[in-house]
């Protein structure tokens, strides 16, 4: 967590998802829980000055730093940015998103389309597996809430500028929650030995892999096909 944070301040995060699934699922060793989480603030307060120091030559104010850190993610609203890409963290559930980096070779900030197609039926599944008391479903379905959905009430607070990548530590979440869909659908295959139904699920699931292979193939930057204009066309 204290590495996260010191690549990025939303890193602490990370801390509301563990917190919350000791709450709801152990809360066992207290003490040795307590003091490990300890560490993460610690780690970053003492990795901090030593990382500057690597990056500057030279020895730095950290807490300047931390402060400056914080000062200027706080001003970056709405009211006073602005940026094409910019968008609010609503809204990138309703459509698919590219942020433009570079053209060629191209370079896109994006969510994979197969993934972002299926992020609110695998949260509501997460949740459903979690209250069933699904530990794998608990944990993603607060890794959903800590990574992305914390931001719902964050920007209708502060009216903070936010982007597409910003969606980027819930996709690990998501992930879960799809492994967990497939794994699922193999399984119901395997057992199932006779109708139509089974051989469904399983082509259902080798087309999600096979779709997914090729999203990932168009949108490498090293690809050979000149898709810019594709993607440009969706912005």
């Amino acid at each position: 967590m204290a590495l996260a944070a010191l690549a990025k301040l939303t890193g602490v995060f990370a801390i509301v998802v563990i917190a919350l699934h000791w709450l709801i699922a152990r809360r066992t060793g207290k003490i040795y829980f307590v003091s490990s989480m300890a560490l993460a603030p610690l780690g970053f307060l003492l990795l901090m000055p030593v990382l500057e120091f690597a990056i500057y030559h030279r020895l730095t104010n950290f807490i300047s730093s931390i402060v400056e850190m914080i000062s200027s993610s706080a001003s970056l609203t709405y009211a006073t940015t602005s940026h094409p890409s910019a968008i609010r963290p609503w809204e990138i559930l309703m459509l698919p998103q590219v942020m433009p980096y570079h053209y060629n070779p191209h370079y896109f900030g994006a969510i994979s389309f197969t993934i972002w197609a299926l992020i609110i039926p695998t949260a509501v599944y997460m949740i459903i597996k979690a209250v069933k008391k699904n530990d794998a479903g608990l944990f993603g379905a607060l890794w959903f809430a800590g990574a992305y959905l914390l931001w719902l009430p964050i920007v209708l607070i502060t009216d903070r500028v936010t982007y597409v990548y910003y969606f980027y530590p819930a996709i690990g979440a998501i992930c879960i929650g799809l492994g967990m869909w497939l794994s699922q659908g193999i399984e119901f295959w395997q057992n199932r030995q006779t109708g139509k139904s089974r051989w469904v699920v399983l082509s259902a699931v080798l087309l999600f892999i096979v779709l997914h292979f090729a999203i990932f193939a168009v949108m490498a930057p090293v690809n050979p096909w000149p898709v810019e204009s594709l993607f440009i066309s969706l912005m």
